[in-house]
């Protein structure tokens, strides 16, 4: 201020002072501060400050409160506050008092809302906005990575993780339940795919399930629920909401599913309809209607499996139907869901065999749909933790595993350890003699082909088999004589055909340890191989299967089909050192020479039976190269090549001399086998020290004449008679060559289809 006032005592006359407090009355009266200073500089409130004195004295004590603005009433104190019945709000009173409020008012009409007027005092507005959809968007949070967000954040992302522990939960659920025969009920939801549309063939029934369009006779939800009981003994009760033509849309809103059918599970494939129209606008509302489809579905308490749209045409046609599924494939990652990949299915069958049109599948292709579905369940596919087999995989009655499930659907083959089986685990699952039994291995194989071999026993009579392509049946019109399940190469060049079955038949060896080719497999994805013996009971004879191998090879070399067929492989070596020379001692000597008088090699393949005994129908054997190379002790270099092979019955091989360079004596072979050999004996350490008596192949001593295999095979004993030659010492090197068929795992082979 300009005018500076005096210091004259209380009260001053004098004009400066009077002029001076002119100037602070104003200021006591219209400044927002809470204080001013007098002419002494004393600090006052202002009415601003005795405003927000009163205030905080009101917080102190708290509100009255009263009701109400649209019923009247009259405010005496500046803590009573006054409701609006409206929308709930309090409001204080700010000017004079009493304050009468006629009755039907409002802030505004009652002196308005401000300063002085009407205040708010209250929260319900606030409460209001929290109450909403959106209210936790108006609370601050903070993520875990310390970063600044909101509560609504912070519930989205905890919110998929929710239903992914549930959905997952359940799923497993169902797993334990597919692999205890337990009953459960799987919803089947889609469009014309899982209706099982086919208007071309005669192998189709009239419309049911509320779809419009005939149905091939059958249907993936159909074999699916049939062979999951075939194989597993598990019980899955179909609901089907399949309607042709619509799209996932659709389905959310048609208004007979709106309930909850009370499932365990739910396989949902749709995107054929949805991708018709490709554009952005399609795709976003695909998306948003599958994940409802998976967040109802999980609400009502169901495990959930994505299926990309499974569309005969080898993606000719479907192009946006598969983009679409990428996308799902990654929603049903967010959600815990299981995921099947349905355009794989049929991309190794042939084409009219499985089709009915350029989309939709006959019987036969709905078969195999079913089929890997139901394969993918009881591998284990339904869980996050399950591995595919894409490398060397062995297995046997009982084995759990990841990568595997293996069943016993009608409960007849007894699992025991026997110490006479011939596998390292000594696991044997018995097939009940004149009993109806099955076991059934299920995997996906990440591979483009594979061989399968076995190791077992079993009596020609019993009937055993192995079916690895089940056909399908006409059941309507006449028979369809061109449902060709298995799978074929990608590369017609290759001429490769998976086996459809395997028959016991009266092949060689079924009896012995020999490992046993059963058929190959073509084509990636989920498969189940089926063990059995006749369903009517009427196969006689003990059947013992051990162990079977899955072993994933190049395509080309996969053509292991029965005799007078085209066999593609590899050519297989034996090497043997003598005297042992694979690494220099310490002390650097060489090794002392040795004389060769007879060493024993694994039985090249070629040199074994394929479906005969070689002992007496050696037509069925091929041949070998054996090979000689080393250097006698102060004697010089020898060389010695010749083919070994069956030229006469019984266990001598014919060994035909190709060229020799140096000395060496007249060689012979001999067909045979080694004995096992007990390392450490059951109970020789102690009490059950070891529990079973530990087996391992007896050295070549044990080398005895023979044809039939045991556990370890047969072996080749090639001797040198030195008979009228100076024998000489030296260091020798001993290799035997022959074809193998495929990777050469097994040479005998079960009848083949």
């Amino acid at each position: 201020m300009a005018t500076q006032p005096t210091n004259l005592p209380v009260p001053s006359e004098s004009p400066r002072d009077l002029k001076y407090n002119a100037g602070k009355i104003d200021e006591f009266a219209t400044s927002m501060g809470w204080t001013y200073t007098d002419r002494f500089g004393v600090q006052h409130y202002t009415i601003e400050g005795m405003r927000w004195l009163a205030q905080q004295a009101i917080a102190a004590f708290g509100y009255i409160t009263l009701d109400s603005f649209e019923d009247g009433n009259t405010l005496t104190l500046p803590n009573q506050v006054l409701r609006l019945e409206a929308n709930g709000e309090y409001y204080r009173w700010d000017g004079a008092f009493p304050k009468t409020v006629p009755a039907g008012s409002t802030p505004d009409t009652t002196g308005g809302i401000g300063p002085g007027k009407w205040l708010s005092v209250g929260d319900a507005s606030l409460r209001y906005e929290l109450s909403q959809i959106s209210g936790a968007t108006k609370i601050g949070s903070k993520d875990t990575n310390g970063e600044e967000s909101t509560v609504q954040a912070e519930l989205d992302a905890r919110e998929s993780a929710s239903y992914r522990d549930r959905c997952i939960t359940k799923l497993a659920a169902v797993d334990y339940l597919v692999r205890s025969k337990g009953t459960f009920k799987v919803l089947f939801q889609g469009d014309s795919l899982t209706a099982g549309f086919d208007i071309k063939t005669t192998d189709t029934v009239p419309p049911e399930n509320g779809d419009y369009a005939r149905h091939a006779t059958t249907t993936y939800p159909e074999r699916l629920s049939a062979f999951l009981l075939e194989q597993s003994g598990s019980t899955a009760t179909p609901v089907i909401r399949a309607i042709s033509g619509y799209t996932a849309k659709q389905a959310y809103e048609k208004s007979d599913w709106q309930s909850n059918p009370s499932c365990d599970l739910a396989l949902i494939m749709y995107g054929v309809n949805d991708a018709s129209t490709d554009n952005q606008a399609n795709h976003d509302e695909y998306i948003d209607y599958m994940e409802r489809h998976i967040k109802r579905f999980i609400n009502w308490g169901m495990g959930v499996v994505v299926i990309a749209p499974a569309v005969g045409s080898y993606g000719q046609v479907s192009q946006a139907a598969q983009r679409y599924a990428r996308q799902i494939k990654n929603l049903a990652t967010i959600y815990g869901c299981a995921y099947f990949d349905g355009a794989e299915v049929h991309n190794n069958k042939e084409f009219s065999s499985v089709v009915s049109d350029g989309i939709h599948f006959n019987s036969q292709g709905y078969a195999i749909l079913g089929e890997a579905i139901a394969a993918m369940m009881m591998a284990g596919g339904l869980l996050p933790s399950y591995k595919p087999i894409s490398s060397e995989f062995t297995m046997w009655p009982g084995m759990g595993s990841d990568h595997i499930g293996y069943y016993n659907p009608r409960g007849t083959i007894n699992l025991a350890r026997n110490s006479g089986a011939y596998t390292l685990q000594k696991i044997t699952g018995e097939f009940l003699d004149s009993a109806p039994a099955i076991a059934s291995f299920s995997f996906y194989l990440d591979a483009e082909a594979a061989e399968l071999d076995i190791v077992g026993s079993w009596q020609s009579t019993s009937g055993f088999q192995v079916a690895i392509h089940p056909n399908t049946l006409s059941q309507a019109g006449p028979n369809v004589p061109y449902y060709f399940p298995e799978g074929r190469s990608s590369n017609n060049a290759e001429q490769l055909n998976a086996t459809k079955y395997a028959s016991s038949i009266s092949n060689v060896n079924t009896a012995s340890g020999a490992p046993k080719h059963v058929g190959v497999l073509s084509g990636r994805g989920w498969k189940t191989i089926s063990f059995y013996t006749p369903l009517d009971g009427g196969g006689v004879g003990s059947v013992f299967l051990m162990q079977l191998t899955v072993r994933p090879i190049p395509r080309y070399l996969a053509s292991r089909r029965s005799s007078a067929s085209v066999r593609r492989g590899i050519t297989e070596m034996a090497a043997y050192s003598y005297p042992y020379r694979d690494f220099k001692p310490t002390g650097g000597d060489i090794p002392t020479a040795l004389t060769l008088n007879s060493l024993v090699l694994p039985l090249p393949f070629d040199l074994y039976g394929v479906a005969y005994n070689p002992a007496d129908q050696y037509f069925d054997c091929g041949f070998a190269k054996l090979y000689i190379s080393g250097n006698h002790q102060g004697g010089g270099p020898v060389y010695y090549e010749a083919v070994i092979y069956r030229g006469a019955g019984g266990n001598n091989f014919t060994v035909s001399e190709i060229k020799k360079i140096g000395t060496l004596g007249a060689v012979t072979a001999t067909c045979g086998t080694k004995a096992r050999k007990v390392t450490v004996a059951r109970g020789s350490v102690g009490n059950d020290m070891p529990l079973e008596d530990i087996i391992e192949v007896g050295d070549d001593s044990s080398f005895v004449a023979g044809a039939t295999p045991n556990e370890f095979g047969l072996f080749m004993k090639v001797s040198v008679d030195w008979t009228g030659i100076t024998t000489p010492a030296g260091w020798y090197t001993v290799y035997l060559q022959s074809f193998a068929r495929g990777m050469g795992g097994a040479s005998s082979i079960m009848g083949i289809g």
